[in-house]
């Protein structure tokens, strides 16, 4: 595999968002990108509390009485809400605005609604972060090499050629976005480490050197570490051949190999070791130089200070220099009289609490409490005077946190002291102008109303559930998080946030798609992959194509998208997905086939040791799904399909459109889809279970050949649930099966609750009220069924599900302005993490269905070539591109304004409309007609007009 292919084609996979933000992976604040190359990160948390009394200190990774309250696309403003007496009596909303690019307005706004008044703090406590070896584990200690300019440093990552003899499971899909090989490990330069050679024989490492000058007396000194006691030779192969004594201490180590003269120029090196004997070896690289240059070179430990230089400033602030960066920060209040104090530990809400009966709350700035753990972290509080709130009233105060020079933070601090409270007050309301409203994004309908609170929550969590930093590809990057718990990449909850942020930040969304796309030529990952595989990038991509997404960018995503595809459908050469039976298995890369942890059929296959020989139904639902995805992305074609699979191009086009940066495509894609849905199509149908009326685990022999499906003890299908319905959102089920599910899903004794789908027929005896998917409604999965309803021409049952979950997510984040990761059969109420950002994302693209006016909804088998509303909301027109579906039938949903009727033309004929609302209009077609396109897909054109 070629590290150069890599290089040449990945991209930047960083958010594009401001240098200050939301990323703190643990207190709630803004915090400043301060060294991407370190994965440094410069913190300041607000903590608001009684005067010597309770504090809330916003803990990210635990309930802590504070909710992210909304939030502007982009993040140029965003706030918090602080609960000190629940619920609404006295609060302080917190916000952060941008003012210019290096500083941020700080506001605490406190409420007081109590008779009594109120005697309130703020304080402003600011920390240093480091990229960290793993997630919430500890700071990842690097080093870096002083060297002379004379003297090359090779990476042990920066191979042309890397070849591991033995079969790797991960061979073509490396996890978290690492190279294969790759390791994060202490001690290294830049944290990582190439790992696995010396395992095999065969096993090799191969580099390529440039040499810009001919060396005298060359030598190569390797930087590596193996386990105690291993010892071994690595044979070197290049200009000169020999062997490199390595001997484990556990420690880094250096071992040289002379090299003699070397000319000027292309020099190729290889290391490699017999198998075995040098298990557990890690390469950090190598230097190639003069022998008296390489001498004198020294390895440094990177600096993992977090001491400050803390000075008053003559403004009123404080400057904070970090030891550890070179720039500087400001931090200040308006009000005068400030104090400064400074704590080491680990835990801010144990240093806080402790010191808040210190005389006055206030000691001097050289106070120092020094936590018990002794842990090196440390916090520098800058404390505002305390102030009085009366009864039924509110206060605002203001501060700012800047960086730069310490000149620059100067001088930023005397500007913003000259400011005047009206000054900032106008900056804070533009800034809260700019925050999603739901308001202003959608129209008027019955009992909207109860609904736009819960929206703006689910917004401000989405936008602010950012952390960093995140390694990946070797960088540290900003990411969208499910929650601050979840410090990691999560390859399907991504694409589900995607989907959420295509409502209120779709330049976010697009980004959080590219984050995790690589392309054909990548040797290390067909797709930047972690836990479940369901391939939800398709479907946000196929999202955002429909909302016509500039095809440039489209352009850019199509290799990515077919590459993810190919490998979780079993057609890339080093996919292990694919069965003899043509259905797929993911288990060789994740335990988890569909998100859902304990679902029944599931932890039955791996309690019974069967993750080999068992296929669920979701994955090869879903690869069916994405194949026609693909389709509809690039079918409207021109050209003779005759050619499928030439090396020949053809540029796909919609009819009557000039798009010339319309991807490029082989007419073996298009060929190889249609292939693949007919052959996994078939293969779903020998799971079908017609007395259980679901689809089941497949079972397979030692052979890959269909056995039968997966029953417990008691013979009972163990797929009674949503992965035994998913055939219904591939399109494959035949007319009498999909009614069989119909009745499963919508029978309030099998799947159907008040609150949606439940994940396990409630029926079935292993179903468990007590269960994390068992006995739970997940939003993520009602979002694909309610997609399969307009597929199947049930724009109705669509809607039941979309108002199930509109109601029973805005009543519970009424009650507790969480945002919750699932909810409960049993109580209807919300469970799980509470600032929850992913899976429950859809709840965004729900509201917008019914209550954004122009919204155009389809099904998966129907994409919006081109659409456009009239100024009054009144008109709709649009080009659609359809697949034949499974029922000959297809909806879409059309959301107006209301106080017309309305009358629909499709092709200029009337066709079927159900206003079920004023101004939402279900619009169903049957597709009779023979399609005269190549692919089978159907062009029309949609007219929406009002009754005269």
């Amino acid at each position: 595999m070629s590290h150069a292919d890599y290089s040449a084609g990945d991209t930047n996979r960083d958010l594009r968002l401001p240098a200050w933000g939301p990323y703190s992976k643990r207190y709630a604040g803004v915090s400043h990108v301060a060294n991407p190359v370190r994965g440094a990160r410069f913190d300041l948390t607000i903590v608001p509390g009684y005067f010597r009394g309770d504090l809330v200190i916003p803990d990210g990774l635990s309930p802590s009485r504070f909710h992210p309250w909304e939030a502007a696309p982009g993040l140029p403003y965003y706030a918090y809400r602080y609960e000190l007496e629940w619920k609404d009596q006295v609060y302080c909303d917190v916000s952060f605005t941008a003012m210019g690019d290096h500083s941020r307005l700080v506001s605490c706004e406190w409420v007081n609604n109590t008779d009594y008044a109120q005697r309130v703090v703020s304080h402003a406590v600011t920390s240093l972060d480091f990229a960290r070896i793993g997630s919430h584990r500890e700071w990842i200690r690097t080093v870096s090499i002083q060297k002379s300019d004379a003297v090359t440093w090779v990476d042990a990552l920066d191979y042309a050629e890397l070849r591991l003899a033995g079969g790797r499971c991960d061979a073509g899909l490396a996890a978290d976005g690492l190279l294969v090989g790759e390791a994060r490990a202490h001690g290294a330069v830049g944290g990582s480490v190439l790992t696995d050679v010396g395992e095999d024989t065969g096993d090799a490492v191969i580099y390529s050197l440039q040499l810009d000058a001919p060396l005298g007396d060359a030598v190569l000194r390797l930087r590596h570490r193996l386990p105690p006691g291993v010892s071994g030779n690595l044979m070197v192969d290049g200009p000169r051949t020999g062997q490199l004594q390595c001997v484990g201490t556990g420690e880094m180590q250096t071992v040289d190999l002379d090299f003699g003269p070397l000319a000027r120029g292309t020099h190729r090196i290889t290391l490699s070791a017999s198998r075995g004997s040098l298990t557990g070896l890690e390469i950090d690289g190598f230097l190639i130089g003069e022998r008296e240059e390489v001498e004198r070179t020294v390895v440094i430990p990177d600096t993992l200070d977090t001491d400050v230089a803390l000075t008053p400033d003559p403004s009123g602030g404080f400057v904070i220099k970090p030891r550890a960066l070179e720039q500087a920060y400001g931090v200040t209040w308006a009000a005068g009289g400030l104090h400064a104090r400074e704590f080491v530990g680990n835990n801010l809400d144990i240093l806080l609490r402790s010191a808040k009966y210190d005389w006055h709350g206030i000691p001097g700035p050289s106070h120092v409490a020094v936590d018990a753990d002794g842990h090196a972290n440390r916090f520098t509080d800058i404390l505002a005077p305390a102030v009085t709130v009366p009864a039924h009233s509110r206060r605002t105060i203001y501060g700012l946190v800047c960086d730069g020079s310490p000149d620059e933070v100067s001088d930023r601090l005397a500007a913003f002291a000259r400011a005047s409270n009206s000054e900032l007050q106008v900056l804070l309301n533009q800034g809260r102008r700019s925050a999603f409203d739901p308001r202003r994004s959608g129209r008027t309908t019955t009992g909207r109303g109860r609904l736009l609170n819960s929206q703006r929550l689910m917004a401000a969590t989405v936008l602010t559930n950012v952390v960093y930093p995140i390694y990946t590809r070797r960088q540290n990057v900003r990411h969208f998080a499910p929650g601050r718990w979840w410090d990691s990449l999560y390859t399907w909850d991504s694409g589900i946030i995607g989907l959420g942020l295509a409502e209120v930040d779709p330049q976010s969304a697009e980004d959080c798609l590219e984050a995790y796309l690589t392309g054909p030529d990548d040797p290390h990952s067909a797709y930047i992959h972690h836990g479940t595989t369901v391939p939800t990038q398709q479907y946000l991509a196929a999202e955002l194509l429909s909302r016509g997404i500039d095809r440039k960018r489209f352009a850019k995503w199509y290799p990515g998208l077919r590459e993810q595809y190919r490998f979780l459908s079993g057609g890339h050469p080093k996919s292990r997905t694919r069965m003899p039976s043509g259905l797929l298995n993911p288990f060789a890369y994740f335990y988890n086939s569909g998100g859902w942890d304990d679902y029944p059929a599931q932890a039955a296959t791996h309690r019974h040791r069967l993750a080999e020989s068992v296929a669920p139904m979701v994955t090869t639902s879903h690869a069916i799904r994405t194949a026609k995805l693909l389709l509809l992305a690039i079918g409207d074609t021109t050209g003779d399909p005759g050619t499928a699979g030439t090396d020949e191009d053809i540029r796909s086009e919609a009819p009557g459109a000039d798009y010339p940066n319309w991807p490029k495509v082989n007419h073996g894609d298009v060929a190889g889809y249609v292939e693949d849905i007919n052959r996994m199509s078939a293969a779903l149908q020998q799971c079908w279970d017609p007395d259980a009326g679901y689809f089941g685990y497949a079972t397979h022999d030692t052979d890959g050949a269909f056995t039968g499906l997966l029953r417990d003890d008691k013979g009972f299908n163990l797929n009674m649930g949503i992965d035994g319905v998913y055939p219904l959102v591939a399109g494959s089920c035949t007319s009498a099966q999909s009614d069989v599910l119909l009745d499963r899903l919508f029978s309030p004794d099998r799947l159907w609750t008040r609150i949606g789908i439940s994940t396990v027929d409630q029926s079935a005896p292993y179903f468990d009220l007590n269960g994390y998917w068992n006995g739970q409604v997940w939003i993520v999965h009602q979002w694909f069924l309610f997609k399969a309803m307009l597929d199947l021409g049930r724009p109705e049952l669509a809607r039941r599900i979309a108002e199930a979950v509109l109601e029973v997510w805005s009543a519970e984040s009424e009650r507790t302005y969480n945002t919750w990761e699932h909810f409960s059969i049993a109580t209807g109420r919300g469970n799980g993490w509470h600032q929850f950002g992913g899976l429950s994302a859809p709840v965004l693209n729900f509201f917008a269905v019914y209550h954004r006016l122009g919204n155009l909804t389809t099904g998966f088998d129907t994409r919006v070539l081109k659409s456009g509303i009239h100024a009054d909301g009144s008109t709709l027109t649009a080009d659609l591109l359809s697949l034949p579906t499974a029922t000959g039938t297809a909806s879409v949903v059309a959301t107006l304004a209301p106080g017309y009727r309305y009358e629909v033309l499709i092709d200029g004929h009337p066709t079927r409309v159900d206003q079920t609302e004023n101004g939402i209009v279900h619009i169903t077609w049957t597709d009779r007609r023979v399609s005269q396109h190549r692919l089978g897909l159907s062009e029309r054109s949609l007219h929406v007009r009002p009754i005269p």
